[in-house]
């Protein structure tokens, strides 16, 4: 009874070993190997050192093929670093600037551009000489005649009076002001005042303001019906006599209107600016046709649709017109005339233009009726390959006579950069708005043109200085929807205080994210990652389909919705990508313990398991410093994993070995078949993994690369040997009796031992220190000079020789180093060599992914137990 009750107060409040306890009693324990099944009740969603709570639950296999429907497991996926700016203090060229005084000083705006003219008039005066001079009787007898007649012997029927070519007495020129013609008054401002310079008080101008109200501008009066009615009248018309009216009303005005005149005996030349194929064929009855294009003024005929309205070619190229006036935000008739010049479509898409549903505006600016008008046509430009670089520059030419505000949002919508008057101008309205001087009114009215802005906005990229002003307006206003160019994780602290940056720890468990500004939770299950976040930051919650964007808010739960395959987070120096993945379609079950997410894999019975190695970075390599290094070691250098990648938790066994080639080349072949495969090449190892990968499509298993290995092993930490400075033979199996560093002497086994024989690292991982040195990828090199910095395998170099890691069963305790190397020659046979597996990044079951990736970007990553710092940390213990 006295040993009981010592052997109880010695267990009060310590957690010891099965085996410690045997030997407490003087018992002798032989623990039989396990087959260790995913369902296996000791592995639980919790964390390291909590116990088991009511809402834990074991983790259960699903069978081959898995169940697609399976519950998802957050899993850490990609970590991508910013170069951080220090953005507390005002750069030098805001400091720099002169600010407004009292008011904003909009630079000038230049004179309205009007539009290139048709024809200019040295071709339209020839043509309308043509057409008004008439042949007149004059008060001279014809003597000619006369003679004539006389040597024919004919009397005079007539006296003959002498003709001469002179324009009429009365003239009358009718401009059709409908507001589609807008394009068009320029130019008949241009016919009107140079027929006035030549016929003067014989002219007689007669404006239409709407053919629909029968209405007419006459002598600075407006009149009901035509004011000029008298018979023998030469009237020259200028419009497009109603060829562009869908509804067909003011052609039917036009052509009633014709009919009247020519029952005068009226005169009338058109003068139509509009394509031929758009014209109506009854209007020739009544007018003499002239179609009046740029550059050219033509007769026409009969030719055009039988009723109202633009044809179909006129209104496809009036579509492919405003596919490449999407880079303007504002319009005007000038704009349009030249980039319908450029290319090269006919005067009718002028018209329709300016009246079409997708603008709005006045006669003289238009501007897109929403935005997504805009980015459809924006959209068709892309599509019909117009070349809109050389649009851009006629869109450019333009700015001048544009309001500042609209000059900037238009490069911003044109993807174009801001000229250094822009981008100053900007800076200004930033500095003005900081100033504690600058009135409210003034801030209203700088905060009103970037709400302005913002409600007219797509998708497009905001200019960095514009993209200040909106984080202080989304901070002064609160808006209800960010623009999707917006990137708040930009705007400098110095601009908005609530930029400020600080520790978060983010946690994802179950259907939940959740952010906690006060650091790690004590008790919290789920996946945890700690990283630097601003207020502002930005979550996105991604499905197969959709991908919802909002702010991220400190210390607040987020369900996550359905189907959730990705959160991504942005914060100021990265983004971090937890992918929730289902089981992959190669793997029997998938779960999570303590160490993080593991995958079971079986072949033709037997299993083995990967577990999932978090992205990060760390220090590869040994300090100068360290006890019994090699040169090899060095130098020291810094490699970072931007993505995960799976490791098997033990080396292949010679179980499975067997299952998937049939032989065990083993020496220690009788101990069991829970030890290592050892005995087998570079080269041997390579077919075996072949022959894997046949045997579980999908699978993709590979070698590690050198760098993979360290950093699984090291598993966080800096020290020669992941769980510290000292190595003993209850720890690793080595040469014992060959100490590290001076420590204790141990034992020596002199053979390998099971592969589950001592306690796994933070990570998860069995042994990677001792009991076989273990194949990598890579060749070999004798220094670290020109090695990869993204973990990636180093191809270059002499391809007889390979590295291997981790020491084996006969040697010393420094060759059990986490930075410890060594070399062997590809085809060369040793008991003391076997292999690990691993696995590259695994896309979340997207579909993609497939082969052997490497370590690229787009790689699956499941978190585990520890701290991932993307900027230099090691991992701790996060989960």
């Amino acid at each position: 009874m006295t040993t009981l009750f010592s052997l109880v107060e010695r267990l009060k409040g310590q957690n010891i070993g099965i085996g410690e306890f045997s030997e407490l009693l003087g018992l002798k324990y032989s623990p039989k190997p396990k087959d260790r099944e995913i369902a296996e009740p000791d592995r639980k969603i919790i964390d390291e050192g909590l116990p088991p709570g009511p809402g834990s639950s074991a983790i259960r296999a699903t069978n081959y093929p898995p169940d697609k429907a399976h519950f998802r497991f957050p899993c850490l996926y990609a970590l991508e670093e910013k170069i951080v700016k220090d953005t507390r203090t005002m750069p030098a060229e805001y400091a720099s600037l002169i600010p407004f005084e009292g008011r904003i000083e909009f630079p000038p705006v230049a004179d309205e551009i009007m539009p290139d003219l048709l024809t200019g008039w040295n071709l339209l005066w020839p043509y309308l000489k043509r057409l008004g001079i008439e042949f007149k009787q004059t008060r001279q007898l014809d003597t000619q005649k006369i003679i004539q007649s006389a040597v024919r012997q004919k009397p005079l029927e007539i006296i003959p009076w002498k003709k001469k070519r002179a324009w009429p007495l009365d003239m009358v020129l009718v401009l059709d002001f409908s507001k589609h013609l807008s394009p068009f008054f320029n130019d008949y401002r241009d016919l009107a005042l140079n027929m006035d310079q030549w016929f003067r008080n014989r002219l007689h101008i007669v404006a239409c303001p709407d053919p629909k109200t029968n209405t007419f501008w006459y002598q600075g009066a407006m009149h009901k019906g035509f004011p000029i009615v008298r018979e023998n009248l030469h009237l020259i018309y200028a419009g497009d006599l109603g060829f562009l009216d869908k509804q067909g009303i003011n052609a039917g005005f036009w052509h009633g209107f014709g009919r009247r005149m020519k029952q005068k005996h009226v005169r009338i030349d058109a003068l139509v600016t509009a394509h031929p194929s758009d014209g109506i064929p009854e209007m020739a009855n009544v007018f003499s046709l002239h179609y009046w294009d740029s550059g050219v003024i033509r007769p026409g005929g009969a030719s055009g649709n039988r009723g109202a309205g633009p044809g179909m070619k006129s209104r496809d190229q009036t579509e492919m017109l405003l596919a490449a006036l999407s880079l303007a935000v504002e319009l005007t008739p000038a704009l349009i005339r030249r980039v319908r010049n450029r290319l090269g479509f006919s005067v009718s898409t002028e018209s329709l233009a300016c009246r079409h549903s997708a603008l709005e505006g006045n006669v003289f600016r238009f501007q897109w009726r929403n935005p997504e008008i805009r980015a459809k046509y924006s959209k068709k430009a892309r599509s019909l390959n117009l070349d809109l670089d050389r649009i851009w520059s006629l869109i450019q030419s333009f700015e001048s006579r544009m309001p500042m505000e609209l000059r900037i949002e238009q490069r911003q919508k044109a993807g174009k950069p801001l000229d250094g008057y822009q981008a100053a101008f900007l800076r200004k309205l930033v500095f003005f708005q900081q100033n504690p001087d600058t009135t409210e009114t003034e801030k209203n009215r700088v905060m009103a043109w970037v709400g302005r802005v913002a409600d007219r906005a797509g998708e497009e990229a905001w200019v960095p200085e514009l993209n200040t002003l909106f984080g202080i307006y989304n901070e002064t206003v609160k808006p209800q929807k960010v623009p999707g160019g917006v990137d708040l994780t930009q705007v400098p602290e110095w601009a908005v205080k609530s930029r400020e940056t600080g520790p978060v720890c983010l946690s994802v468990y179950q259907n939940r994210l959740e952010t906690f500004s006060s650091g790690r939770p004590a008790d919290h299950p789920g996946l945890i990652h700690e990283l630097s976040a601003g207020s502002k930051s930005q979550v996105t919650f991604r499905t197969d389909e959709t991908a919802v964007k909002q702010s991220m808010t400190l210390d607040k739960a987020f369900e996550l919705p359905e189907n959730t395959a990705e959160i991504v987070v942005e914060t100021d120096i990265g983004r971090t990508t937890v992918a929730m993945m289902s089981c992959p379609e190669w793997a029997s079950g998938i779960g999570r313990d303590r160490y993080g997410l593991f995958a079971d894999v079986k072949v033709k019975g037997v299993g083995f398991m990967l577990r999932w190695i978090l992205p990060g970075d760390f220090m590869m390599g040994s300090p100068e410093d360290e006890p019994d290094r090699w040169s090899s070691e060095g130098p020291l250098h810094r490699v970072v994993f931007e993505t995960g990648f799976w490791l098997a938790e033990t080396a292949c066994t010679q179980e499975l070995w067997q299952a998937v080639t049939g032989k065990n080349p083993s020496k220690f072949i009788e101990e069991g078949v829970e030890y290592p495969v050892e005995n087998v090449n570079w080269d041997d190892a390579c077919e075996f993994i072949d022959e894997l990968n046949r045997l579980v499509p999908g699978l993709d298993i590979r070698l590690p690369s050198e760098a993979e290995w360290e950093y699984a092993c090291r598993a966080g930490t800096d020290t020669p040997f992941w769980f510290g400075h000292e190595l003993t033979s209850d720890k690793a199996n080595y040469d014992g009796t060959q100490p590290y560093n001076k420590g204790p002497k141990g034992k020596y086994r002199k053979k390998t031992m099971p592969v589950k024989s001592f306690e796994q690292n933070p990570w998860g991982l069995y042994q990677m220190h001792g009991n076989i040195w273990e194949w990598c990828q890579d060749r070999w090199h004798d220094s670290y000079d020109g090695a990869p910095d993204d973990g990636s395998v180093w191809e270059d170099g002499e391809d007889a020789l390979r590295v291997c890691r981790g020491g084996s069963w006969i040697n010393d305790g420094s060759s059990l180093r986490s930075a410890s190397r060594d070399l062997r020659p590809h085809a060369g046979l040793s008991d003391l060599n076997g292999l690990r597996l691993a696995r590259g990044p695994l896309v979340p079951e997207a579909g993609n992914g497939r082969g052997r990736t490497g370590h690229g970007p787009g790689a699956a990553r499941d978190e585990q137990a520890g701290t991932v710092t993307p900027a230099g940390g090691a991992r701790g213990d996060s989960q």
